[in-house]
């Protein structure tokens, strides 16, 4: 007897081996198949052992005698090429016909990435990673790369737009799940850790970045929208450039040699007189000067001061957390699929 499983809903089905080849309905759903054909040797006990696990028994094959070992592997690899497409694929590996669905293939022992919905891969991602596999270790480095260049775009889009827009970090989950994975060829445990590590790094090199060059940016545009920070600013880089009028940076220029310009106040006038130029020259300034001469002459100064680890306290929150845990939760689910 032959027999086979609907591949819609499941059910087991047996026929006679006169129907191979002729199509027969499913009693659970009553879509029509087409029976796989069976030779002298896929015995009904073959099918009744075998068939869970993928392929036939390699005992209900050599209990015929009369036939050598090359003969039988000629069967073997005839029956398969038939058998194919109707309930069976074709290990990528060896190329005998398992069970369309098993994880592994037990006449060469390797993993069977087929079936891309079941592991969490589209068909077509499935084929490309057939096609691109490169090794585990070809993946950590592409991996790696990927992590370094998503976290920089992450930081880019917070620099130019202003805003940390953080679930823009789930992103780098996707995209280093997804190259760990196709450059691996492969769905594992091993390949989703490997990709939520290095998903982890990709968003600390984003908030390096951002913490480098996005926050005394958006420092200083917060800045230069407060009164009187313009002004301050201007002063500071009026003074060393000494760019007052003669008058007031004569007086300047004596408080300074005399050591007493923090001592004692300036004269009336010329504090006015001084007070007049600054807010005169900071008018004449476009608001892109403005913050980049916040940014010089107060945050880049105050940021100075703060030590490395102060300053990466201050640029991760609890939302941080959120998106890290989301992008490394994306990272790890492509890499390890449904094993």
């Amino acid at each position: 007897m032959i027999k086979f499983h609907c591949d819609k809903c499941g059910q087991k089905l047996g026929v006679s081996p006169e129907y191979a080849g002729k199509k027969v309905k499913c009693t659970g759903c009553g879509v029509a198949h087409i029976v796989p054909a069976c030779g002298d040797e896929m015995e009904s006990k073959a099918y009744s052992e075998g068939y869970e696990l993928g392929m036939l028994p390699e005992g209900a094959v050599k209990s015929d005698h009369k036939k050598t070992k090359e003969e039988i592997e000629a069967v073997l690899e005839k029956e398969s090429a038939t058998l194919i497409g109707h309930g069976m694929i074709k290990c990528p590996h060896c190329g005998k016909a398992v069970k369309e669905g098993v994880k592994l293939c037990v006449n060469c022992g390797e993993f069977i990435h087929k079936g891309g919905e079941k592991h969490g891969m589209g068909e077509e991602l499935a084929k490309v990673a057939g096609k691109m596999a490169m090794g585990f270790g070809a993946a950590v480095m592409v991996g790696g790369l990927v992590a370094v260049i998503a976290g920089a775009i992450w930081a880019g889009i917070v620099i130019l737009s202003g805003y940390e827009v953080g679930y823009v970090a789930i992103g780098i989950g996707f995209l280093v799940g997804l190259a760990v994975t196709v450059i691996a060829g492969k769905q594992s445990a091993q390949v989703g850790t490997a990709a939520a590590g290095l998903a982890v790094v990709g968003l600390l090199v984003g908030k390096l970045i951002i913490m480098q060059w996005g926050v005394p940016s958006l420092m200083a545009g917060e800045f230069a929208k407060m009164p009187g920070m313009v002004e301050i600013a201007m002063a500071g880089k009026m003074s060393e450039e000494k760019a007052f009028s003669s008058r007031v940076q004569t007086v300047l220029n004596r408080r300074a040699e005399r050591g007493d310009d923090e001592e004692r106040p300036l004269p009336t006038t010329i504090e006015e007189q001084m007070m007049a130029e600054i807010g005169a020259a900071a008018s004449k300034m476009g608001a892109d000067e403005k913050k980049s001469l916040v940014r010089r002459f107060m945050v880049d100064p105050m940021l100075g001061e703060m030590t490395i680890m102060d300053r990466l306290k201050d640029v991760f929150s609890a939302w941080d957390g959120l998106w890290c845990l989301l992008a490394v939760t994306t990272a790890f689910g492509m890499g390890k699929g449904k094993e």
